[in-house]
């Protein structure tokens, strides 16, 4: 998987959704924008491993901001498997 959005720590939801032996690449680090390329592989158990392997730079996520759009986001990072409801149907966006 390769994140072109800048993280502060790689969501535990990308290594649930990458196969055992699958690679992450995704920047993570300071703000505003992120500072390091880090290459994390998925182990059989569920867990990830991995280090920084070179400089990166992409805005990031809206979640990880330092300023929110609208509300607290960087908080529902710690719990990204919660659901929202939407006030928007998702059929919009064949509109």
């Amino acid at each position: 998987m390769i994140a072109t959005c800048a993280v502060r720590r790689i969501p535990y939801t990308w290594v649930r959704q990458t196969k055992p032996g699958g690679v992450i690449l995704a920047t993570v680090g300071s703000w505003p924008y992120g500072t390091g390329l880090a290459k994390v592989s998925v182990n059989d158990d569920g867990t990830a491993e991995g280090r920084i392997i070179g400089r990166s730079s992409f805005m990031q996520a809206r979640s990880q901001a330092a300023a929110s759009v609208a509300g607290n986001l960087s908080a529902r990072t710690a719990y990204p498997d919660s659901e929202r409801r939407t006030e928007l149907s998702p059929l919009m966006l064949e509109e």
